[in-house]
């Protein structure tokens, strides 16, 4: 591409962009708002083109990035010596029938060192949106999910982890404060929605 291509390349994104803040400001969108949405990534923006122009569409993502956490390889992983009441190292106080029948009977291994990225869900969500938001990043293993587990001292998480038949399922962890994690397995075809500031775990 030439010098003069480029410079016209660059000038055509800059206008696009000018028009999409000035449609941003027409609707109501604080300045400093769309502009740290531009910087974080906050706002997807798409461009359509109709006849009469530019549509703004401003789509909010969904997970915003809080932490990353480095998990180790593994050879093998049996879970049911890993989630269990009698476990020293990292506390578990309940366990859901889902997740006892379909996740306790799995093995692992081996699995290669991983880091897992943390995200807060901006807005009540199903699964689906989460999935497709995470792509290819979304799935991670049982034991990964396990070792995550042991550096957290509270909160709620959820991860897509497959079970023991290698059905995926949404995998929630929650901390119940003196005693230990509930852990149990949802469908990720469940009608309900995980509510605005649950965490998500997933690979980075």
């Amino acid at each position: 591409m030439t010098s003069k291509a480029v410079m016209k390349s660059r000038d055509v994104a800059q206008g696009q962009l000018n028009q999409v803040r000035k449609m941003s400001r027409d609707k109501g969108v604080d300045h400093d708002l769309f502009q740290r949405g531009l910087d974080d990534g906050t706002f997807g923006i798409a461009l359509d083109a109709v006849k009469t122009g530019m549509r703004l569409v401003v789509a909010r993502r969904l997970l915003r990035q809080v932490r990353t956490v480095p998990v180790s390889g593994y050879e093998k992983f049996v879970a049911k010596d890993h989630f269990t009441k009698d476990n020293l190292q990292v506390k578990f106080w309940y366990f859901g029938d889902n997740f006892t029948n379909h996740f306790l009977p799995k093995v692992e291994g081996p699995c290669a060192p991983e880091t897992l990225a943390v995200y807060k869900l901006e807005q009540a969500s199903l699964d689906d949106p989460i999935r497709q938001e995470l792509g290819d990043r979304q799935e991670i293993t049982l034991g990964q999910f396990y070792q995550f587990l042991g550096t957290q001292d509270s909160g709620w998480f959820v991860a897509y982890i497959r079970d023991a038949r290698g059905n995926l399922w949404a995998v929630d962890a929650r901390w119940d404060s003196g005693y230990g994690w509930d852990v149990n397995a949802n469908s990720v075809t469940n009608p309900h929605r995980w509510p605005a500031a649950r965490r998500v775990v997933s690979r980075k």
